[in-house]
């Protein structure tokens, strides 16, 4: 849809004067956030209202501060233990499964998916001995799908941040050993 040039040209001065948002702006002309967007994108950003104030950020800041010297804390500790877990039988076994399987997206979760139940027996194991245990399955909710596997698909998760960053710290160490050897 086409809109007339005096809509856009309003848009542009609610977003130059008013110093409005595109949420706003798209609001108050009932037009598309996209084709706000796209007439105001070549201006400078506006900052949200309502967000926090001075004090706020401050806090703020600080506390992820404060959160980062504890991820960093917990890898230095995934550091000082791999020696000690790499003897252990499975353990790199563990490790490179995660490499290859695991979800790294997130710095807060240790999860591995997957159908065969060795793998997730092995995963089960490792992540219950260092954090709390969550499973999860389909529920029912995907009947009549084929899968490649008789057994579905099971997910062990740890919403763990500390954990997350000791693995961290493992899977470097594996990754540096490799590396000596390629």
């Amino acid at each position: 849809m086409t809109h007339p040039d005096y809509i856009r040209q309003k848009a542009l001065r609610l977003r130059t004067e008013a110093r409005l948002t595109i949420d706003e702006i798209a609001e108050r002309l009932a037009v598309s956030r996209t084709t706000i967007y796209g007439w105001v994108r070549h201006l400078p950003p506006v900052e949200r209202r309502g967000r926090a104030n001075p004090g706020q950020k401050r806090g703020s800041a600080r506390m992820q501060l404060a959160y980062l010297e504890r991820r960093q804390a917990a890898y230095a500790a995934g550091l000082a233990e791999f020696p000690s877990l790499i003897a252990e039988p499975l353990f790199r076994g563990f490790i490179c499964m995660y490499i290859g399987e695991g979800y790294k997206r997130s710095r807060n979760r240790v999860s591995i998916g997957n159908s065969d139940p060795a793998v997730v027996r092995l995963a089960n194991s490792w992540i219950r001995r260092f954090a709390r245990f969550q499973r999860k399955s389909n529920s029912g909710q995907l009947k009549g799908r084929n899968w490649r596997s008789r057994h579905g698909v099971l997910t062990v998760c740890a919403n763990d941040t500390y954990l997350r960053a000791r693995l961290q710290a493992w899977i470097d160490c594996v990754q540096a050993a490799w590396l000596q050897f390629a």
